[in-house]
């Protein structure tokens, strides 16, 4: 056998080979969350899909914070891959402010 000295893995290689790690399971959790999740309950639109279930407070406020963190691959992907965007929560929907509040939704003749 040959006795070659070893040489130690250098801090930038180290740094570098953890960067991909941590980036590859951050595109990893993002493909198996975004297809392994529930899709959009019958009164939503069905573009979407949620990462927690939209109709409690836990559910939606998780489901908030992953659209939060996951925001870079939800736009790439949206644009590029599958055309769909998470759905939004029921309280997104009910504190929208309506732009047409107090306008007549009628004309009279």
């Amino acid at each position: 056998m040959h006795n070659r000295p070893t040489r130690p893995i250098s801090s930038a290689g180290l740094a570098l080979g953890l960067l991909l790690f941590l980036l590859m399971f951050y595109i990893g959790s993002f493909g198996y969350l975004s297809s392994y999740t529930k899709p959009e309950p019958p009164p939503f639109s069905a573009s979407g899909y949620y990462f927690a279930d939209p109709m409690t407070t836990e559910g939606s406020e998780r489901h908030v914070l992953l659209c939060r963190v996951y925001f870079p691959l939800i736009e790439i992907d949206y644009r590029f891959v599958s055309g769909r965007r998470p759905g939004e929560t029921l309280n997104q929907m009910l504190s929208c402010v309506d732009v047409n509040a107090g306008k007549d939704w009628f004309v009279t003749p």
